[in-house]
């Protein structure tokens, strides 16, 4: 989730937001029980970089390291990458190309690292010269930033593509909405699908999910399931110093969490209940609703019985399971044909 903040004077109330209840509070069907195959205690366990036909390959922190496992989660290598300049890697996005790659890019000073097939550093290299939440790296050297585009709005964040050697090369147009709240209320999750090479953008506080090509060029703006009951949430704009600074004046809601796309599907951890449905059932499961990306049309919903009570963090899903990251765990379920 997205932060920027710091406390001082507020100066105004930038957005107001009221997400309806509508049609799109819909009932989930083909609804199916995953069941757990496997665990293995990773401690600070963050992310997962890739899936293999034999082979896992995790990120975990303090300190950084990226560890490799069979598909028992048997640990087959391990490197350590404390020791690389600017060590402080709380804050990363770590992603794979299709050339084998390994990208763990450093938001905090806009550069990206790139591992070899080895996990040797192979380059480092600036990204980006505005700060930026959000990046995905396609193939060939592209990427997508989700960030602040001074040439536009500096209260505004947009969808912009670069490419590593050449900088910036593209920004969408009348994509994003120009809200003026630092992009608070419309943060989410950016994701590349390589097998439909589509940029994905999936909500975190609205039932809602953009679709575009690799041009930033929009595909399509789709509904999922949203709140039953009307839910409000504002975002204002503080003064410090000669800096503004920005957060939420109420809590938002949480209505899409984590996401993550396969096989022509995207999978988005709901947090809401389908029409029908108590919110108890959040209690014991986590629940994944999965859209088709060449219409936006839900598909069907897997659910996932939660490990120790706990909230699941991140996953991926493969042909055959589901990949789920909680505190310090990993957890693999068999996964069916949803």
């Amino acid at each position: 989730m997205l932060i920027l903040l710091l406390p001082v004077v507020i100066i105004a109330v930038l957005a107001f937001s009221q997400y309806e209840s509508s049609s799109t509070h819909f009932k989930r069907y083909k609804q199916q029980n995953a069941s757990l195959l496997k665990t293995a205690t990773i401690n600070h366990i963050r992310d997962v970089v890739y899936t293999g036909t034999n082979e896992l390959c995790f990120y975990a922190d303090s300190p950084g390291h990226i560890l490799i496992t069979d598909t028992n989660l048997n640990i087959i290598q391990e490197r350590v990458l404390s020791s690389f300049p600017d060590s402080s890697l709380k804050r990363v996005i770590i992603c794979r190309d299709k050339e084998d790659n390994t990208y763990l890019v450093r938001s905090k000073s806009r550069q990206v690292i790139i591992f070899n097939s080895s996990i040797n550093i192979k380059d480092t290299l600036p990204l980006s010269k505005d700060l930026f939440t959000r990046v995905v790296m396609l193939d060939h050297g592209a990427y997508v930033l989700r960030g602040f585009d001074i040439t536009v709005s500096k209260h505004d964040q947009i969808f912009i593509k670069g490419r590593l050697h050449d900088g910036i090369v593209g920004r969408e147009k009348n994509i994003s909405e120009k809200i003026g709240d630092a992009g608070l209320t419309t943060d989410g999750i950016l994701l590349y699908d390589r097998q439909t090479h589509r940029v994905i953008y999936t909500y975190f506080f609205k039932g809602a999910f953009l679709i575009m090509d690799t041009s930033l060029n929009l595909i399509s703006r789709s509904p999922t399931i949203k709140p039953s009951e009307h839910h409000e949430m504002e975002a204002g704009k503080f003064s410090a110093g000669a800096n503004n600074q920005y957060t939420y004046l109420k809590p938002p809601k949480m209505i899409n969490f984590q996401s993550c796309t396969y096989n022509g599907g995207l999978y988005i951890n709901s947090w809401v209940p389908g029409a029908g449905e108590s919110a108890d059932v959040f209690r014991h499961f986590t629940i994944l609703d999965r859209y088709d990306q060449a219409d936006g049309s839900y598909t069907g919903s897997v659910y996932l019985p939660l490990y120790q009570g706990q909230q699941m963090k991140k996953f991926v899903v493969t042909p055959t399971s589901i990949v789920a990251i909680y505190d310090n765990t990993v957890v693999i379920y068999k996964r069916e044909t949803i």
